[in-house]
């Protein structure tokens, strides 16, 4: 039987002492099928493997449009035949023996596009640094000529068409809203940008790859009604969090907007102009009640945009979410756990710490984790406090 997610919760925080651990590494295609083994080409500092070498590194940074990255010392007379380490695509996935079963938890799908050459004590090794598949597929990846998103298109088959048209996996919940109007894209347009602006037309995140590379997307919502994917404690087990490690908190309202102008530049739109929201809250520090009002406008040409936008209602989404990320932002952290191999993208989290924090939502911004034995995971999160959000 399948450990419950308690039982793998315990297993993770070591609460019955240490868990044994096994890498694996995959030499796939992107759209995951099997092409062949890498792990005995993965080099690591223990056990003799000279110096120069550094364990394997994954990082997640949910600002970033290529959301996960990786680095691995290779051996390249271990790896299999037809194998580029400048080009092809590696899977990484973690195990864990947990009551007599090894538990998966893939680590991600990523596209090596940066090789060099390490020479140490008579061998020639490879340092490959890899990105999501966003980064090769979509980033780098530019329309050609004019491209169209129809009239009357749903939003979310505007975007599986893209992405299936560049072979890429996808699991996008689906909604009713399709485009207002034709919307064009001229050419040497980024694919992500394309993909970004019709996924802001309805107020989504830019889409990004899950653990296993099939990429997917979210609408945006009020940072303090996520859910929690994990609590961190130290109040109860498991407990997660490193004693060693402080939890480092950090306010910085000055450079956050309390004021959001969302644009309909597009004047096929007659009408509907702009929508004006604001952060009045007193409770929240970059708000107009404790700051000078400091006005964000997004428009067609900003991230979030307008490009594709569905109606006016869309638009005052838009601002609500981009003032109550901004206030969120005011108030940040850092602390180190045990190395979690259950947190993706765009996650919450729990912090109970006695005296500090008492059950409070946080929102990941960032972690970065060595694969070395007893290795701390690194995170940075912002505070999800409710925020009164206005229209003057």
């Amino acid at each position: 039987m399948a450990p419950t997610a308690s039982q793998v919760a315990d297993a993770i925080a070591g609460r019955f002492g240490p868990v044994p651990v096994r890498w694996r590494f995959e030499w796939r295609a992107h759209d995951y099928d099997f092409l062949g083994d890498l792990t005995p080409a993965v080099m690591w500092p223990e056990g003799g493997d000279g110096p120069g070498i550094s364990p394997p590194v994954l990082e997640l940074d949910n600002d970033r449009a290529v959301t996960r990255t990786c680095q691995l010392t290779l051996d390249p007379a271990l790896l299999p035949g037809g194998f580029d380490a400048a080009a092809d695509d590696v899977a990484i996935v973690e195990e864990r023996l947990i009551l007599g079963e090894w538990v998966e938890f893939p680590q991600g799908l990523y596209h090596l596009d940066v090789a060099r050459e390490l020479h140490a004590e008579g061998r020639d090794l490879i340092e490959a640094r890899g990105s999501d598949l966003t980064l090769n597929h979509l980033v780098n990846a530019t329309t050609q000529t004019p491209y169209t998103v129809a009239a009357a298109t749903n939003y979310i088959t505007a975007a599986e068409t893209i992405l299936a048209a560049r072979g890429l996996e996808h699991s996008i919940a689906a909604v009713g809203s399709v485009t207002p109007y034709a919307h064009t894209w001229g050419p040497g347009v980024s694919w992500w940008e394309v993909l970004a602006d019709l996924m802001a037309g309805i107020n989504r995140y830019p889409v990004w790859p899950d653990a296993l590379g099939v990429f997917t997307t979210r609408e945006r919502i009020d940072p303090s009604t996520e859910t929690a994917n994990v609590t961190y404690q130290d109040t109860a087990e498991p407990r997660m969090l490193r004693a060693a490690s402080p939890f480092a908190k950090a306010t910085d309202a000055g450079r956050y907007p309390n004021k959001a102008a969302v644009v309909i530049d597009d004047p096929r739109h007659s009408g509907l102009g702009f929508e004006l929201r604001e952060n009045t809250d007193a409770g929240s520090p970059v708000s107009t009640a404790n700051q000078d009002e400091n006005l964000v406008k997004i428009n067609g040409g900003t991230r979030p945009s307008t490009k594709a936008i569905l109606d006016a209602a869309t638009a005052g989404a838009i601002g609500e979410f981009v003032l109550r990320d901004a206030a969120s932002r005011a108030l940040t952290a850092d602390f180190e756990t045990f190395a979690d191999p259950r947190i993706g993208a765009r996650e919450a989290f729990t912090i109970d710490i006695d005296g500090v924090e008492s059950s409070t939502l946080w929102i990941s911004r960032s972690w970065s984790r060595r694969l070395a034995p007893g290795a701390p995971m690194r995170h940075r999160i912002s505070r999800a406090d409710s925020v009164t959000i206005v229209e003057p």
